[in-house]
Parts: C-alpha cells; structure tokens; sequence
C-alpha cells in the first residue's frame, strides 16, 4: 500500500484489517482447491485444483488474468464440480 505515491500514510489499522482479509481469502482458495483435490483422490493441491476453484466461484472470476486455466494434460482427471 506505500507503494502508491499517491497514498503518504497507511494507519496500522489498514495494514492489518487487509491482512486479515487476505488470510481469509487464502483460506476459502484453498480450502476450495483441497476439496477438488480430494474429489479427484488426491492429498495435495496442484495448479488445475486453483484454477478450477477460481472457476466455480463467480465471485473469483477477476483472477482469471492471475490464475487462467491451462490446458488438461493427458491422463488428467477432468474437474469435478
């Protein structure tokens, strides 16, 4: 947030009130992604389960230039929604 040139001072109440928000962010994502995981057999998360998370979740869409989808290789189980 400092980055900005145009913002001079951040309280600490936003520095930590954005974190927060990020945590919980993260959270939903990969709780998300460790539920396709584990729809497909597997334990750990991989790319295509982020991916596929973002997907099912409208309000993740504005990721899609961060997390875009990539094709499914050979031997790839598709999603599961």
């Amino acid at each position: 947030m400092k980055i900005d040139g145009d913002v001079n001072q951040v309280a600490n109440d936003a520095i930590i009130l954005v974190a927060k928000a990020t945590e919980l962010f993260m959270e939903k994502l990969t709780k998300d992604a460790h539920d396709i995981a584990t729809a497909n057999g597997r334990k750990i998360i991989n790319y295509n389960d982020l991916v596929n998370a973002r997907e099912l979740d409208s309000e993740l869409h504005f990721m899609e230039p961060i997390l875009p989808p990539r094709p499914v290789e050979e031997g790839e189980k598709p999603p599961v929604s």
